[in-house]
């Protein structure tokens, strides 16, 4: 979601960036930041709430971004699909971030993902039950992954998987199939 992108210009043509650089700072979350200062409980931190505060109250928009010092320098690239960072395209579904320092890149794993406040995630998945279960290969990472305790998964492009990637904010199991 944020290591890659489609821009679209004022001429209509579409150009596609991806990860270049960062500003080498430590990421800070604004969704955390709210949930620190009382704005939002964090049962209910999703993107969508997030952008619906911001709304909301426009203006402590700024002072929030401000306080985030890690910033992401974009590169033109000549692919339409998003590259993790073992350079490979990445999968909906099947795709997920980890944080290297633990596990392996490009390591199988079997995730467990127990519903929350995801509903949509559920129904967009035609999955009924307890939880969702699927194998994902270790693709990528992130700024905000640091800890084993923390996965992320891909969803897709577009403005449905945006927001059924936004909406999840679950727990579950990550059980990495390591070779003895």
């Amino acid at each position: 979601m944020q290591g890659s992108g489609q821009i679209k210009l004022p001429s209509g043509e579409k150009i596609y960036v991806g990860y270049g650089a960062d500003s080498g700072h430590k990421y800070t979350s604004l969704g955390r930041l709210l949930v620190m200062d009382g704005k939002i409980p964090e049962e209910d931190l999703t993107l969508s709430n997030l952008i619906q505060y911001f709304e909301q109250h426009p203006d402590e928009l700024d002072s929030y971004l401000k306080k985030n010092d890690r910033y992401i320098f974009f590169k033109v690239v000549n692919y339409t699909v998003p590259y993790g960072s073992i350079g490979v395209p990445v999968t909906p579904m099947r795709s997920i971030a980890t944080d290297k320092t633990v596990f392996p890149a490009g390591g199988l794993a079997f995730a467990v993902i127990e519903p929350k406040k995801s509903e949509g995630f559920w129904q967009f998945r035609k999955k009924k039950g307890p939880e969702k279960s699927f194998f994902a290969l270790d693709q990528d990472t992130g700024s905000a992954i640091q800890t084993a305790a923390r996965a992320d998964v891909y969803f897709g492009i577009g403005n449905q998987a945006m927001s059924e990637a936004g909406d999840l904010n679950s727990y579950g199991q990550l059980y990495y199939l390591l070779r003895r």
